[in-house]
């Protein structure tokens, strides 16, 4: 219950005019995720997609890189 006590959330009188303790407001939250779910962020997918030519020109390159140095080993060797 110490992230209610540190997250910016004030809790208001339910139906009944009460308002709930920490320790309800905490079920409550639960209950809540439980049944409806959390929006998802997306931060990676979107941080992959943001830097998608810069990671495919990184990749790639570095794949040239290892097949070169692959290469000269198999000459190399005959």
């Amino acid at each position: 219950m110490q992230w209610i006590k540190i997250k910016p959330i004030v809790p208001r009188p339910g139906k009944n005019g009460k308002v709930p303790s920490l320790k309800q407001l905490a079920y409550l939250i639960s209950r809540k995720i439980v049944v409806e779910g959390i929006k998802p962020k997306n931060v990676l997918s979107n941080t992959l997609r943001e830097n998608e030519n810069t990671l495919v020109s990184a990749f790639a390159n570095k794949v040239a890189e290892l097949l070169e140095i692959e290469a000269i080993n198999i000459i190399d060797t005959l």
